[in-house]
């Protein structure tokens, strides 16, 4: 396969103490193989060497979104889970209570003045 950065992804340096990219490498990695993918054949599918995709699982290169988003599409997980970590079942419910929270502000903004001000009377009891 090709040997070619053909993402332009630019290598960490060596020195650094902390890796910043080496999670989202793990998380890679982890993706990979719970798509039951070798390196050979992820590697083969989105265009890079297996030796590529190892040093990028190492956690030695910067990830631009082009390379994640390649990463996500071929091992069927969301990038949010790439770069964050959360997981669908995380993220579902996240959005199950922004719904909600949304649904409450919603209900709120359709209320008359009136039937605010016993709500901020009460308020003031307290």
């Amino acid at each position: 396969m090709q040997n070619k950065n053909i993402f332009n992804l630019v290598p960490v340096k060596k020195n650094i103490l902390l890796n910043p990219y080496k999670p989202m490498a793990e998380r890679i990695k982890y993706a990979r193989i719970s798509a039951n993918l070798s390196l050979d054949e992820l590697a083969s599918t989105i265009g890079v060497s297996s030796s590529f995709l190892a040093d990028v699982e190492e956690g030695k290169y910067r990830l631009t979104s082009q390379f994640l988003y390649a990463i996500a599409q071929n091992t069927r997980q969301s990038l949010m889970f790439l770069v964050m970590g959360f997981d669908n079942e995380r993220i579902r419910i996240a959005n199950e209570k922004l719904d909600k929270v949304l649904t409450i502000t919603n209900s709120i903004s359709k209320l008359s003045p009136e039937k605010c001000t016993p709500i901020l009377d009460a308020d003031e009891h307290t």
